[in-house]
């Protein structure tokens, strides 16, 4: 879980990719701000999900594609292609792209495993 903080806007939350995720008033609930303090998105019940949101926003069309071809496979084959980059990590290090496809793989995974949607 993310560690709340003021920032110097006077924004109290966690600060991700350039935009806030804060506590919304009711218990559970959170928002996301960009640095106009404006409301990007709310209503959002787990703070997987403000990340999830804050990512698929950030990201380019390239990373778009990847991430809905990823999301399309099965877990077992998640598991598999995490795995091979896994043991490619321990034995040197990972090339840029290689690094960003661990990177997905690994958050797509956990939330295929939990049954959250796209």
């Amino acid at each position: 879980m993310a560690r709340y903080r003021t920032y110097k806007n006077g924004i109290t939350g966690h600060r991700y990719k350039g935009y806030y995720i804060i506590r919304g008033e009711s218990k559970g609930k959170f928002y996301i701000l960009n640095d106009n303090k404006e409301i990007i998105q709310d209503n959002i019940y787990d703070y997987d999900d403000c990340e999830w949101f804050i990512d698929k926003i950030t990201c380019s069309s390239v990373e778009i594609k990847l991430i809905t071809m990823l999301y399309k496979k099965e877990i077992y084959q998640l598991s598999s292609l995490l795995v091979d980059l896994i043991q490619e990590k321990e034995r040197h290090n990972l090339a840029p792209d290689k690094e960003k496809l661990y990177y997905w793989v690994d958050k797509i995974r956990r939330r295929k495993a939990e049954e959250r949607e796209f």
